[in-house]
């Protein structure tokens, strides 16, 4: 039987191209208000395809069916403030009290194993680059919640027996690719270098000891965009469009986009689809849902319609 698993965490050459967004001239869509809500809508699930659940990060969690929202209840106090919360759920069968860079991020791949997130904490000097410490990780657990033994650092004297990768920042959004069965997230830079990665065992993403961003009063973190042993980002955005929910469209509902990589973005209050080629370079970027708000969580039912968890305002779908 499929069971309901939550995480509430109290808490993250390089293919960047000259590609620039583009505003279609043409809108071939167009986008219904499926539920309501003046809180932030962190992560969106579905059940089936009438049937979805949805969290907000005030602590609260719903069921919506055919528009019709029931609220969950005896859900577990949480640490709220800032960017801390009730945040993501995955469906299928985890302190400090920083209230910054919480990650926060679920999915479980083909093998049945849970991966994670869980962003630096606020304190980029210390966490990412030690696995002895938690923070600005990628985690690999079964689904019980025990170490699979074959998690990279499970032999390591002091290591976090969890950690899959390190060195990230703050990666609010991951999925598993549905024809490759990678796992891929994106995550925010500080002030330009937000990234996409596809995650790989034991692998460091480089945070703080590279990057392409710069501390957001513009003064210099690193010059270094790349050292040995530190992975490059699959793409990175500058200036940062502060990524957040992440998926691939596996969809042919919408002309023209099957195969899309879709963002949504809290900064610029849209969507973003970008078009890679068969090199995963991206190719072409575009903006979808325009000004719509700050779009928290961006999930494809499984008859393969967009729907967006929008910050203050509730969940949309975009019909075609």
């Amino acid at each position: 039987m499929k069971k309901l698993i939550l995480i509430l965490t109290f808490c993250i050459s390089c293919a960047q191209t000259d590609e620039t967004i583009i505003t279609p001239t043409e809108i071939n869509y167009t986008i219904e208000k499926i539920h309501e809500t003046d809180y932030v809508p962190w992560s969106i699930e579905f059940i089936d395809k009438n049937t979805f659940l949805y969290t907000e990060r005030r602590g609260k969690m719903f069921k919506v069916y055919n528009g019709e929202s029931i609220e969950i209840e005896n859900i577990p106090d949480v640490f709220l403030k800032n960017q801390g919360g009730l945040l993501d759920i995955e469906y299928g069968e985890e302190l400090t009290t920083s209230s910054l860079h919480w990650g926060c991020r679920l999915q479980f791949n083909n093998d049945g194993y849970l991966f994670f997130t869980i962003g630096d904490r606020g304190n980029r000097n210390k966490n990412p680059q030690n696995i002895a410490l938690d923070g600005g990780k990628v985690y690999r657990i079964n689904e019980d919640g025990t170490i699979p033994n074959d998690n990279p650092f499970v032999n390591e004297s002091g290591a976090k027996k969890a950690i899959f990768s390190y060195g990230h920042r703050n990666p609010q959004g991951m999925f598993k690719h549905p024809l490759t069965g990678e796992i891929w997230t994106n995550e925010h830079g500080p002030r330009g270098g937000d990234e996409i990665n596809i995650i790989s065992s034991g692998k460091n993403y480089g945070w703080p000891k590279i990057t392409y961003g710069i501390n957001y009063s513009g003064t210099t973190i690193t010059n270094d965009k790349d050292l040995p042993g530190m992975e490059q980002p699959l793409y990175y955005w500058v200036p940062s469009i502060a990524p957040s929910g992440f998926e691939y469209l596996n969809s042919k509902k919408y002309y023209d986009w099957n195969g899309s990589i879709l963002v949504g973005s809290l900064k610029y209050m849209y969507l973003e689809r970008l078009v890679l080629d068969q090199n995963n370079n991206v190719k072409y970027r575009e903006k979808v849902a325009e000004n719509i708000g700050r779009v928290r969580d961006v999930k494809i039912s499984p008859d393969g319609f967009i729907y967006l968890a929008v910050d203050n305002k509730g969940i949309f779908k975009i019909v075609p």
